[in-house]
């Protein structure tokens, strides 16, 4: 098998698949998004004196933000089998999208309002109690800000103002009051999941966070590959909270795996390119 690693950096999650191949003696190549040439002429997608349409696998880890690369990927996935799949990833990396994905199947999420006005962001705030605003596009809790609901009504609407400006619409979500979220981690016919307790209200592991790998239940194996089959991942990173009851807060379908191959002692990356060798 010839596999291509898409990725703008050559960053541990990728070197760890890199190792995978190298133990398993499969041929890979990493690809610079920036360097993928498409010629509809030739109907042929070119990386340097290479062509992209040779490959039997192409897994995108990193593409940045330029909608015509993930275009050209989608492109590529006509023919060459891609994982994930690039229409998936941008569902996933898009927080409104997602949402209303999860709406769409009827998957529990938190109380979401998504809003230009003020206005009804306040009364979504004065209904819901504590909120966090997120940017729509971003990961690793950056850019996440938490407004409580005694906040002084001037510091509610500065800061979402500021926010407004910012990233140009509020995505608001209700915050759920607890010290630990959970990243349940499918791939295949398998789950690893793990709990992650933040060092400050954001339990994710690129802010500090804590980890403690466990057992799925029932409920949650069942909510889990629901989400995978109607999301379509062949892989993917979902991130849930326990309230009242199990709630999704994302689905990510370019995640790390390096925290949960630790808290787990297993070799995700080896994991994933076995299923892959598996559909080729």
């Amino acid at each position: 098998m010839k596999l291509g690693i898409v990725s703008i950096e050559k960053d541990e999650v990728v070197n760890s698949l890199i190792n995978a191949c190298e133990e398993k003696e499969v041929e890979y190549r990493v690809i610079d998004p920036r360097n993928i040439t498409l010629n509809l002429w030739e109907k042929k997608v070119k990386y340097f004196k290479t062509y992209i349409n040779d490959l039997d696998c192409l897994f995108i880890r990193n593409i940045g933000w330029e909608w015509h690369r993930s275009d050209i990927l989608k492109y590529i996935s006509n023919f060459v089998f891609t994982v994930n799949d690039p229409k998936v990833i941008d569902i996933c990396g898009n927080k409104l999208l997602t949402s209303i994905y999860l709406d769409k199947y009827g998957f529990p999420q938190p109380k979401t309002l998504i809003t230009e006005n003020e206005n009804d962001a306040l009364l979504f705030m004065e209904e819901v109690g504590d909120v966090v605003v997120k940017p729509i596009f971003g990961y690793g809790g950056e850019g996440i800000y938490k407004i409580k609901k005694d906040m002084p009504i001037a510091s509610k609407v500065s800061l979402l103002r500021k926010l407004k400006k910012a990233y140009n619409v509020l995505y608001i979500q209700e915050y759920i009051e607890t010290d630990r979220d959970i990243r349940a981690f499918v791939v295949g016919d398998k789950l690893y999941c793990m709990y992650r307790y933040g060092k400050n209200w954001k339990n994710n592991v690129s802010q500090g966070a804590e980890v403690e790998a466990f057992e799925a239940y029932g409920k949650m194996k069942k909510l889990v590959f629901k989400i995978k089959e109607k999301f379509n991942l062949f892989y993917g990173g979902i991130d849930l909270i326990e309230g009242d009851d199990l709630y999704v807060l994302e689905v990510n379908a370019t995640p790390s795996w390096l925290a949960l191959s630790k808290a787990h002692n297993v070799d995700i990356a080896s994991v994933i390119l076995e299923e892959i060798l598996k559909n080729i």
